[in-house]
Parts: C-alpha cells; sequence; structure tokens
C-alpha cells in the first residue's frame, strides 16, 4: 500500500503534522531526551488530540457555518492555523506556564533539566571562575562569544575571555594572546558567577 497515497497523507497531515510541530517547538525552547520512533509517532497523535481539544469550540463553529455559507479561502486559512500556527502558540503558552512562580510554588517539576541549563539559558554576560577537580582555577568573561552545551549533552563551556587574575582573587586583566577555553564537565569542581568582576 502506497503511504502517499492522498488519503493517508490527509491523515498523516491532520492527526500526527500538529502534535509533532507542538513537539519540535518545544523541544527548541527546553532540549529533551531523544525518544524513539514508536514514542515520537504516539506523542505526536496525542499532542495533536489535546491541540484539537483546546480549539474545539472554534472547530465546531466553523463547521457549523461552512454547512451555511462557503467561504473556501477563510476556510483554508482557519486549518492551516490550526495545524501549523496553534501548536507554535500552546508549545509556548505551555512553556511559559510552566515558569511561572505561581506553579513553582506548588512544586511542580521546572522543564529545565538541571541547574546548567537554568543559568545559562538566558545568555547573560557574567564574568566566571571555574574551579577545577585539581583546584586550579580559570578566571573569564561569559559573553556574547561565549557558548555553553545544553541537555541532553554532557555540560561544557566555551569562554570566549580568559583573564589574569589579582591579588585579591578578582579579575585583573585579559590575557590578549588567548582566544579562549573550552572545560569538559569532567574537570569542573565548581562555577562562581557574577555580573561584577570586583564581587568575585
Amino acid at each position: 500500500m502506497d503511504f502517499f497515497d492522498e488519503s493517508k497523507l490527509l491523515l498523516f497531515v491532520v492527526f500526527m503534522m500538529p502534535g509533532f510541530i507542538c513537539m519540535k517547538v518545544y523541544s527548541l525552547l527546553y532540549p529533551m531526551q531523544i525518544r524513539d520512533f514508536n514514542q515520537n509517532i504516539l506523542d505526536s497523535i496525542t499532542y495533536s488530540c489535546v491541540i484539537y481539544g483546546f480549539n474545539s469550540v472554534f472547530i465546531l463553529l466553523v463547521e457549523y457555518l461552512k454547512q451555511s455559507y462557503s467561504f473556501p479561502i477563510l476556510y483554508s486559512i482557519f486549518y492551516f492555523y490550526i495545524i501549523f500556527i496553534s501548536p507554535v502558540a500552546l508549545a509556548y503558552i505551555w512553556v511559559r506556564f510552566r515558569e511561572s512562580e505561581w506553579l513553582r510554588e506548588l512544586n511542580i517539576a521546572h522543564p529545565d533539566n538541571s541547574p546548567w541549563d537554568f543559568v545559562f539559558k538566558t545568555r547573560t554576560a557574567c564574568w566566571v571562575i571555574i574551579t577545577l577537580n585539581d583546584s586550579t582555577k580559570i578566571y573569564g568573561k561569559y559573553g556574547s562569544g561565549s557558548f555553553v552545551s545544553s541537555y541532553p549533552h554532557e555540560p561544557q563551556i566555551y569562554l570566549n575571555e580568559c583573564w589574569h587574575p589579582n591579588e585579591e582573587g578578582g579579575f585583573k586583566e585579559k590575557h590578549k594572546a588567548s582566544a579562549g577555553i573550552i572545560i569538559l564537565s569532567n574537570d569542573i569542581r565548581s562555577v562562581e558567577l557574577s555580573e561584577d568582576e570586583d564581587h568575585l
């Protein structure tokens, strides 16, 4: 049987595409663990049903109006919204809802998978002192040219600026010959962060 015949393609778009888009948008905001193909299919169908449930009142209204009037262009635009736009909006709303202070007060699990992701996801510039397992300290600046890995990958950090420490343990001056440093999670004991170079 040909998967790409008209009826099967329509079923795929209607019952899987909204959920698939919703999952992909959510995973861009909060990376998820890689799942097997069968689980992804089941999740896509489940999320599609949730999306249709949220939009059920509008769907019933549009289908009722279709029986009384003929607006083929508006009808097509509406289902384009249901299948492609609505999943994006609902994924974004769900993420913001899970991040809310109100939900944290109920001790509901935060969508971030680790403190590492929680701290570095905003990409806020800050001063960093990284203590390695051998007690060596690396001074640097986490700025726009820096990068950190995110779940499900192992924590790694690239600092585009390395600095010399001063006698008080703060920041003295930038390494002029350095193009930055990459530090792997296995080597890190702790990471200290500050918005002010004089407060570390």
